[in-house]
């Protein structure tokens, strides 16, 4: 992947005499959470790049400590959703609407701005979106600029970071820097509807152009928006218009149903060009500049309805080695088959937060009309309207906490009909996001066995974190009862309360946070007795226990006025005792 070589390359330079990255801007229409959390992030964290979900978890902790200003900016509906995201990265997902608030257009660019502490900045333009195949399968065009603090070329990468910002509604205000595009490198961007005038094609001088050179996938289809209409109404002192496409499957067919009138316009391929790789380069040349970025030959970039960006250069008397083509159409059941997919079809935003530290999950609406009465999709699987994610009780909350390391994605449906789906932001994560817990009770007992702190002893240690939302196997121990008998039972609650803490942070995170925290063994309580297999003196007493405890927690809590909620005690199994039992355990409890 040269582009990975470079990007690495740049993190490395940045670094030089000690430097530390302090900023790390990216914008993608496409986004891939596995490759970005794969290969993108380690290296930015100077981390390793994972192979297991250990490692995973090692950059959720390089992440909570980490002063880099990192944002990662994606077109709403083309988040790879299918894929799993590991991290509490957070993607910021950007609508495009018009003054109405009326979807349109999509968020096109592919920029990437890396900054260290001394204001020293690379900047990346191209066509590759933060995928797998945008930077390892397909052929793009990239420029790569260094940029530094104060100039114009920083302010207007500035400039552009602002814009993007208002949109993802990070910000309300636009206070921009004046700049100039007489630099011989300029950013260029747009994203404001202009049928009359397109700020990319004036740019690379496309009034004063002899030749063109356009390398672009895509094409306007519609009479009034086509090649030869663009064409005509932007260069009409161009006599020779080179296009390189895409070429498609075997027969090496254009995406265009219709040949352009004009005799200027032709079509080429580079010797080196096939149609295995599918080439998503958008650049474009004239006499005098090359554009480098996101801006395919249709109505929908070159006059604002996208958010699209290209760097801008200057160029001489560039003759390139091209190879003519045939002009193969395709037909409009191909055509159809080739047009660009989203994939979701939404025209609203939503903002769900999970707040690692004080237990609670907050949704608001960011973009679209209002709608009332939704509910929430949560990865325990339970729907919940907008006010009852406010009063969950401590089982429910645990357990849609516990789901959340594994499964980040949310669904709201408004009557009937999934109408938005996203990414949860977990947000005080340091301290109170522990992702490894007990989670059957095995892993309880064994916990009980150790007397310091959970998760202490080997076989627990080596279990793997579960990321497979729908893989039910969470581990080898899972019918192992090896561990399940009375005396693990007694000492393991003794363990417990020898360790209960008597000030606030520590309870908190005693009842919350830890691998074996009250707030975990209620959920194990509550799934084991769910099974009447289970409904035994052994359960019975287990209940008992954690109660007991639970009483004590909250006489803590009493005592010292703390102003966490009190915990709520389990309801015990219906289970009919002989006298001989009940006189025990009036013995033993009192």
């Amino acid at each position: 992947m040269k582009l990975y070589k470079e990007y690495l390359s740049a993190l490395e330079n940045l670094r030089k005499g000690g430097r530390t990255i302090k900023k790390a801007y990216f914008t993608s229409f496409n986004l891939s959470p596995e490759f970005f959390e794969t290969y993108i992030l380690p290296p930015l964290l100077e981390e390793e790049v994972p192979d297991n979900a250990y490692q995973y978890e090692d950059l959720n902790i390089a992440l909570e400590k980490s002063n880099l200003d990192l944002k990662i900016f994606y077109d709403a509906n083309m988040m790879q959703l299918n894929e799993q995201k590991r991290t509490i990265l957070k993607f910021t997902p950007i609508l495009m609407t018009n003054e109405h608030g009326k979807r349109k257009g999509l968020f096109h660019p592919k920029v990437i701005y890396i900054e260290n502490d001394k204001g020293k900045g690379i900047l990346f333009v191209g066509s590759g979106n933060l995928t797998l195949s945008g930077w390892g399968r397909n052929i793009e065009a990239f420029q790569i600029v260094d940029i530094e603090e104060n100039s114009n070329l920083y302010y207007q990468v500035s400039n552009f970071f602002i814009d993007v910002e208002i949109k993802a509604r990070l910000r309300k205000r636009r206070v921009v820097e004046s700049v100039n595009n007489d630099g011989e490198f300029n950013f260029i961007y747009s994203f404001e509807d202009n049928s009359n005038n397109s700020i990319f094609l004036e740019s690379i001088n496309a009034n004063n152009s002899s030749k063109l050179y356009v390398w672009s996938p895509y094409f306007s289809e519609s009479t009034k928006d086509n090649i030869d209409s663009i064409i005509k109404q932007n260069f009409p002192q161009t006599q020779n218009v080179h296009i390189i496409p895409d070429l498609v499957g075997p027969d090496k067919k254009i995406r265009l149903k219709k040949k352009p009138e004009s005799e200027k316009i032709k079509f080429y391929a580079t010797k080196e060009q096939n149609s295995e790789n599918m080439n998503h380069s958008k650049v474009w040349i004239t006499d005098t500049k090359i554009g480098i970025g996101s801006y395919n030959f249709t109505k929908e970039a070159l006059f604002g309805i996208n958010f699209e960006a290209a760097i801008v250069r200057d160029v001489k008397n560039v003759e390139l080695d091209l190879v003519p083509i045939d002009f193969i159409e395709m037909n409009d059941t191909e055509l159809d088959s080739e047009k660009l997919e989203l994939n979701t079809d939404f025209d609203l935003i939503f903002d769900l937060v999970a707040d690692w530290k004080d237990r609670t999950f907050t949704i608001n609406q960011i973009v679209g009309n209002e709608i009332e009465g939704f509910k929430v999709l949560l990865p325990s699987g339970k729907e919940y309207l907008k006010e009852e994610l406010d009063n969950l009780s401590m089982l429910e909350s645990e357990k849609i906490f516990r789901a959340l390391i594994r499964n980040k994605r949310f669904r709201v449906k408004h009557k009937s009909k999934i109408v938005y789906e996203g990414i949860i932001f977990e947000k005080s994560t340091e301290g109170f996001r522990e992702p490894i817990k007990v989670e059957t009770i095995n892993d309880l007992f064994i916990s009980f066995l150790d007397k310091k702190e959970p998760f202490s002893s080997k076989k627990l240690k080596n279990r793997n974190i579960n990321f497979d939302e729908n893989n039910n196997d969470i581990h080898e121990n899972q019918t192992d009862t090896s561990y399940l008998n009375y005396f693990n039972l007694f000492k393991g609650f003794e363990n417990l309360l020898n360790k209960l803490p008597d000030n606030e942070r520590d309870l908190k995170h005693y009842c919350f946070t830890s691998g074996n925290s009250v707030s975990s063994i209620m959920v194990v309580i509550e799934e084991y007795k769910e099974d009447e297999e289970h409904h035994n003196l052994f359960t019975y007493l287990f209940i008992i226990e954690f109660n007991s405890l639970v009483k004590k927690i909250n006489k803590i809590i009493k005592d010292e006025k703390f102003t966490m909620d009190k915990i709520q005690e389990i309801d015990n199994i219906n289970l009919k005792l002989s006298k001989d039992d009940e006189k025990f355990l009036k013995a033993f409890y009192g």
